[in-house]
């Protein structure tokens, strides 16, 4: 970072007093000028105050009545006017004035009677204008502008009027030179010429000065307004070593240290910015919850990892928000509503099966409040609502056990001894030759009942559990080859998926496999001949969450109305089903602490999907 390397030279003083040197000399000659043109005025006032003087004494003289009587035929006419210029040649000599002249007036035409001519020369004639013609006529005295006279010497001519019975009768011409005033008018033009280049020169030398002034000065109030609005890389160009370019080098200083001060919190910004995003990121990514955000013209601006893996993978890459819901007509709809909305419930069908969502649809502001855009998030609150649903069940179940259990109890006795009263019967018919098919049928309607019943008290009283280590891919494969027959007559395809490492756990292997084998003949008999059957098991460290054992068909899945209530007592698809099978599957799967759910797998078919807890064997 460069710093001040030099001190500032005094030069800027200089052209300052240069500056004013030069606004005096002008106000000098301005002075000047008015004194002149005050000596001007004097001049001719004294001048006007002579020949109105000189004028006057001419008017009183006694010839001067009988030269303007006299008449071009009386005799004496030419003495009369010869003593009248004798009067005037005098009063010239005593007064110093050029000339003396006395006009007859008569209207307009001045008539020439006595005066100062010498030989030779011409009769003058007054140079007035109307406007002082009229003043003449009403008896003041007229002081002319100074003119040439026919030999070209500068003169001035006062006007005295002769009044005779109200008008003018003659007119007395004094003239004298204004010699000295010719002289101040050559002096005054001189000055004239003299200031105005003076002038030229002053403006001349005043821009060469200024120059190196206000241009410096200007690249100044430049680069502060540039240090002002953020341009901190401008520069001051320094050419001298004079105060101006001491104060710009040090501008230049303090640019090059807001600059770097201000790459400084940038960059300092730009880490912030950075620790937040990945902290953003993070947190985005580590969420159970989906989420996404959407700027205003409906385009994704984030999603993460959870929901996608909720909403399955965009197609073609596809950033639309519209083709990205395009799957999930109910959150496409809740999104097109284009209202706020906050933890509402809606069911979509995933790559997972059937899941229930909190979604929450809220605007996003930026830091002037402004809306930029909206996020979405979905929670995944298929598990709670299983597990509500779950304990609904259990606590009606749990009561419905209770009532049932006497029931069951108290009819089953009677039961018994009919079917053997009934076997007793038989056994006597078919000695005697005499068999009915409809006591047979009554028969097995009656051994029947006995197995609901049966059923039933094992369902409202389940034996208590003797857990002992167990593998679930053996009771697995236990189940399948129980119901190989029922399989190999449908011809069904079994696929099996473990993980490699499935750990032993403690389960009651008896009422566990029949489970197993109740959900695999379900399975069995839902689907029509060369069905496709996958069954698997996930291990604890794949699912966090235990064991997940799945049973999955391509048969025609559960009508919707079942599939809530699916195991509840007495509910069931079959014609000659008891309702009691997954019921019974239910409660020892509850029994052992797990959890059990059914949904209709997008593929087609319905999948069963049982979590048990692992209980390490010691």
């Amino acid at each position: 970072m460069s710093r001040i390397l030099f001190e500032p030279k005094r030069r800027l003083w200089l052209r300052i007093i240069l500056s004013f040197a030069l606004v005096l000399a002008l106000q000098g000659f301005l002075s000047v000028y008015l004194v002149l043109n005050a000596m001007d005025h004097t001049l001719q006032d004294r001048l006007d105050l002579e020949l109105i003087r000189v004028g006057s004494m001419a008017a009183t003289d006694p010839l001067l009545p009988r030269a303007l009587n006299v008449q071009a035929d009386d005799q004496r006419a030419p003495i009369i006017l010869g003593m009248m210029s004798e009067a005037l040649n005098q009063l010239i000599s005593l007064t110093g004035v050029r000339r003396a002249h006395l006009f007859r007036v008569e209207g307009k035409r001045f008539t020439y009677l006595a005066g100062t001519l010498e030989e030779g020369q011409p009769v003058p004639r007054p140079q007035l204008t109307n406007n002082e013609l009229s003043h003449l006529k009403t008896g003041q005295t007229v002081v002319s502008q100074p003119f040439r006279s026919h030999d070209g010497v500068l003169v001035k001519a006062a006007y005295i009027p002769i009044i005779g019975e109200d008008l003018l009768s003659g007119v007395v011409v004094i003239e004298d030179d204004v010699t000295d005033l010719e002289v101040l008018t050559a002096l005054r033009k001189r000055l004239y010429f003299v200031t105005l280049v003076g002038f030229i020169i002053v403006a001349i030398v005043s821009f060469l000065l200024a120059r190196p002034i206000v241009r410096p000065v200007r690249n100044l109030v430049d680069l502060a307004e540039k240090l002002g609005t953020g341009h901190f890389n401008a520069r001051f160009n320094v050419r001298g070593h004079d105060e101006i370019n001491f104060l710009g080098q040090t501008l230049n200083d303090m640019a090059e240290d807001i600059q770097a001060r201000d790459e400084q919190i940038r960059r300092m910004n730009e880490a912030a910015l950075a620790d937040a995003r990945q902290l953003y990121e993070h947190v985005l990514r580590q969420m159970v919850s989906g989420m996404l955000t959407i700027d205003l013209n409906g385009q994704i601006t984030s999603e993460n990892p959870a929901a996608t893996r909720l909403l399955g993978e965009a197609r073609g890459g596809n950033q639309n928000i519209l083709s990205r819901l395009g799957d999930h007509p109910a959150l496409l709809a809740l999104w097109q509503e284009g209202q706020a909305v906050e933890n509402r419930e809606i069911k979509l069908q995933t790559d997972e099966g059937e899941r229930f969502f909190e979604v929450t649809l809220q605007p996003l502001y930026d830091h002037r409040n402004q809306q930029i855009g909206q996020s979405l998030s979905l929670v995944d609150r298929t598990e709670t609502k299983h597990l509500e649903q779950e304990l609904a069940m259990r606590e009606r179940l749990a009561a419905l056990g209770e009532l049932a259990a006497g029931i069951a109890h108290e009819i089953r006795n009677p039961l018994n001894g009919i079917e053997l009263m009934l076997g007793l019967v038989q056994e006597d018919l078919i000695e005697k030759g005499l068999v009915d098919e409809r006591f047979m049928r009554i028969h097995n309607e009656v051994a029947r009942l006995n197995v609901i019943l049966t059923d039933f008290l094992m369902f409202a009283r389940p034996k208590p559990l003797e857990p002992e280590p167990s593998n679930l891919i053996e009771l697995l494969e236990d189940a399948l080859m129980l119901t190989a027959a029922d399989l190999e007559n449908k011809q069904i395809n079994v696929v099996r998926h473990y993980d490699d490492h499935i750990p032993d756990t403690m389960l009651d292997n008896a009422s566990f496999r029949r489970v197993l084998v109740n959900l695999i003949k379900n399975a069995c008999q839902a689907m029509s001949d060369n069905g496709h059957l996958e069954v698997g098991i996930r291990a604890p460290d794949k699912t966090d969450n235990g064991f997940l054992v799945t049973v999955h068909d391509n048969g025609p899945g559960i009508p919707e109305n079942v599939i809530e209530r699916l195991f509840h007592p007495f509910v069931t698809t079959k014609a000659d089903g008891t309702g009691l099978g997954l019921s019974i599957v239910h409660k020892t799967i509850v029994n052992h602490q797990g959890s059990i759910r059914c949904y209709n797998h997008q593929q087609g078919g319905a999948c069963f999907e049982i979590t048990l807890p692992y209980v390490e064997v010691s």
